[in-house]
């Protein structure tokens, strides 16, 4: 879940293989402030679940 005018990610629910890699990215950005807007582009290490968030992401640009 996103804040749709400050771009800050306010929660996340992950079910499936290895979600706690992805949470784990997630609480730091949320702990840190950084915007779904910064993950976007962020290129990740590979492979690493991780790595589908800047996908994930980029689907919001389609809506805002």
């Amino acid at each position: 879940m996103v804040d749709a005018e400050s771009g800050a990610i306010l929660g996340v629910a992950i079910v499936g293989q290895e979600g706690g890699e992805v949470m784990s990215v997630l609480q730091m950005e949320m702990v840190g402030g950084i915007r779904w807007q910064q993950i976007k582009d962020m290129v990740f290490a590979h492979p690493l679940y991780a790595e589908s968030l800047d996908n994930l992401f980029m689907k919001l640009d389609d809506v805002s």
